[in-house]
């Protein structure tokens, strides 16, 4: 009874993404589409009536596009010496392509251009599900299995997996990275290694996902899977779906706990590439993705077999290229933190010399966002109350009135750590250098309003949605990720990819992060994604409301109604008027 409320709650966020297609289809003019969709929606309403689950007709792309590349991380590629770090782009470029008879297109939840078919991996060639190799030692019941997947219902693949039971089957891997693809084969099977390789997010987030469970069942040496976990780990934090990196983060978080015992060479070798991207998470548009990477790498810190050094190494790692704001915002804020909870290394990567000299470097001193400078000012203050004058030696370069500023900022720290030790600042635990830096961090939040303002935002209760604020008892792991997907009405899913995001980004998200970006334009007036099919008219009318600053108003995506501002403005735009556009309210 319980497989059926799920495959029904499933069918219903089916036809209602489905609705919402064909909605968009008819508003584009585009009628073979929505008729399409439409004989798609009435064989989903047959199969909730008949107890079966019908196979779901493929819907042609509305436009071709080349394929994306589907190239991963060459496993051990750190140890035979090679400097080139794996980019986000080799595997998921700008671009996509209808993939004809392939049933594995971006969209399986009703965003974007095609919806989903069970695809059969009996019978084909590559590697097919029936050898997959099973963790818990089941190897025999996987014919039964296929038997399975073909009457209908969940895929027995994705067992035991949240949210992905009904996944059909992924694509064979094209034989040219059949080489590639074989050390993964031989740790996490045939089928999940295509999961890896697949065009759609679900199959990807389902793979990491499934690793992170049975990571203490898989049969090979600690280090080989360790060393495939790294590549999972490089390939999903460097994913454009939010919830494909969260997994890959969860990862990481498992692999320290599994490779505990390992050395700190070898540890720090193995997760090298993958902390370029996991650092370039850092400037991501979604704040729950900037937090947890940025607690992760604090985690990373902590841990005896990598280290603050280590982590300090590639925060500061120099870019040929300007670093963009947020990225470099984000970088900050985290060394700020090490800062906070960690001694600092002389000789090693976490030091004055290495961290100011990145600042340096990077311009942060004198750099032209009053956020970056701010932050280089509060690390810079860290280290005075560390080592004294040293750091003043990297403060030639500035203005007589940014001197100024940086020994008024120095002497009211000194005031503060002195006030500290005249209230009893003599504790247990960390040390002066930590107490200091807490005494500082406490004077500049008092003198700043935003920083007061996200200290509040603090941590949020076990039982409770980080985005709405609903308290409920069942809020464990499956059923809040329930709440996401269905009824908080802070998120909304993506029309174009599916990817379910705050309503709060959701135009960022059009634009810079969606797999479907490039149908989309940002109008210079209004500042919201316009669709891009009708931009040019768009910006011929000239009619939209202007953009406000944001210390005055924000826009809801929605609605197109300007509302209050701030995260104030948001929430009682979204949870106590209930805005009219959202399906949620």
């Amino acid at each position: 009874l319980k497989q059926m409320e799920e495959q029904l709650k499933s069918l219903g966020l089916q036809l209602a993404r489905l609705e919402a297609q064909k909605r968009d289809a008819v508003a584009n003019e585009d009628y073979d589409l929505a008729k399409k969709i439409k004989h798609e929606i009435g064989m989903l309403e047959a199969s909730v009536g008949s107890n079966e689950s019908q196979p779901i007709l493929p819907i042609p792309a509305v436009a071709a596009s080349p394929l994306r590349s589907q190239v991963l991380p060459r496993l051990g590629a750190t140890q035979r010496g090679s400097s080139t770090n794996f980019s986000p782009q080799d595997m998921y470029p700008e671009d996509q392509q209808q993939l004809g008879k392939s049933n594995s297109s971006s969209g399986f939840y009703g965003g974007g251009s095609q919806s989903i078919g069970r695809s059969n991996s009996k019978g084909r060639g590559g590697f097919s599900g029936a050898n997959e190799v099973d963790p818990t030692g089941n190897g025999d019941a996987s014919a039964a299995d296929d038997e399975d997947a073909e009457e209908g219902g969940s895929n027995p693949h994705f067992r035991g997996i949240p949210d992905a039971e009904s996944l059909p089957d992924p694509d064979e891997i094209p034989p040219a990275l059949a080489k590639e693809s074989e050390e993964l084969i031989a740790v996490i099977g045939p089928f999940f290694t295509r999961c890896v390789y697949s065009n759609l997010w679900n199959h990807r987030d389902a793979a990491i996902r499934k690793v992170t469970m049975e990571l203490d069942n898989y049969p090979a040496e600690p280090m080989q899977l360790l060393e495939v976990c790294s590549t999972l780990v490089q390939s999903g934090a460097g994913d454009r779906i939010a919830q494909v990196a969260l997994s890959a983060f969860r990862l990481l978080d498992r692999m320290l706990i599994f490779g505990a015992r390992v050395r700190r060479d070898d540890m720090c070798r193995i997760l090298g590439n993958s902390m370029t991207q996991l650092v370039n998470k850092l400037g991501e548009p979604q704040a729950k993705v900037r937090d947890e990477a940025s607690a992760l790498l604090a985690q990373l810190a902590a841990a005896k077999n990598v280290g603050v050094a280590f982590v300090s190494l590639h925060l500061t790692k120099r870019s040929k290229k300007p670093l963009g704001l947020k990225f470099l915002l984000g970088r900050l804020l985290v060394v700020k933190r090490l800062l906070a909870e960690f001694d600092l290394l002389p000789e090693s990567d976490f030091s004055v010399p290495n961290i100011m000299g990145f600042l340096e470097d990077s311009n942060c001193l004198a750099h032209q966002s009053r956020e970056i400078r701010d932050a280089a000012k509060d690390i810079t203050v860290s280290l005075y109350l560390i080592v004294g004058a040293d750091v003043e030696g990297y403060l030639k370069a500035l203005r007589p009135k940014q001197l100024e500023e940086y020994q008024a900022a120095f002497e009211a720290a000194e005031t503060a750590k002195a006030a500290s030790r005249r209230t009893g600042g003599a504790g247990g635990g960390g040390g002066a250098a930590h107490k200091d830096n807490s005494a500082h961090e406490a004077q500049v939040e008092s003198e700043n309003e935003e920083g007061a303002a996200s200290g509040e935002e603090g941590s949020v209760d076990e039982y409770t949605c980080p985005f709405c604020g609903v308290v409920d008892e069942k809020f464990d792991s499956d059923y809040l990720d329930q709440h996401f997907w269905a009824s908080c009405k802070m998120l909304t899913p993506c029309k174009m990819c599916g990817q379910v995001i705050e309503i709060t980004t959701l135009n960022e998200h059009l634009l810079t992060e969606c797999e479907m970006q490039q149908n989309h334009c940002e109008c210079s007036r209004c500042g919201e994604a316009i669709t891009a099919k009708f931009f040019d008219r768009h910006v011929a009318l000239n009619d939209c409301p202007p953009r406000a600053p944001p210390n005055r108003a924000s826009r809801c995506p929605l609605c197109h109604d300007d509302i209050g501002p701030g995260k104030k403005g948001w929430r009682r735009h979204l949870l106590e008027e209930g805005c009219p556009n959202n399906p949620r309210s």
